[in-house]
């Protein structure tokens, strides 16, 4: 970058701010499935959309939990079964609003949901 183009990115030492994180966050915030498993971490899904992902169709699942501010994102592979379950957790969220009190799970290679007891 030359210094003609460097004055357009600067900011002024009088607006700079020591304590500011001079960035925000953009995109969504993704959950750490490894975290919520290990933890068995209870959360509530609200919302569970689907979209063409980077490595094919993947469900996108909305959680929101105590011990974290906003939602976050648990992306997951579409398949035969999970397509089923999903489908099953849509109907009950046009209902219901939200899936209260559930937990992921590990089983082998696959997460999978839970109602936490």
């Amino acid at each position: 970058m030359s210094n003609a183009n460097a004055s357009k990115f600067a900011v002024p030492a009088s607006e700079h701010d020591d304590n500011e994180v001079p960035f925000s966050v953009l995109g969504p915030i993704y959950a750490d499935k490894d975290e919520l498993t290990a933890k068995g971490t209870r959360f509530d899904i609200v919302s569970i959309t689907e979209e063409q992902g980077a490595f094919g169709p993947r469900w996108v699942v909305s959680i929101d939990r105590e011990d974290c501010d906003g939602d976050e994102l648990i992306t997951m592979g579409k398949n035969e079964r999970r397509d089923q379950e999903m489908q099953n957790a849509l109907t009950y969220l046009a209902k219901h609003k939200t899936i209260p009190n559930v937990r992921l799970r590990k089983i082998g290679k696959a997460y999978v949901f839970t109602t936490a007891e």
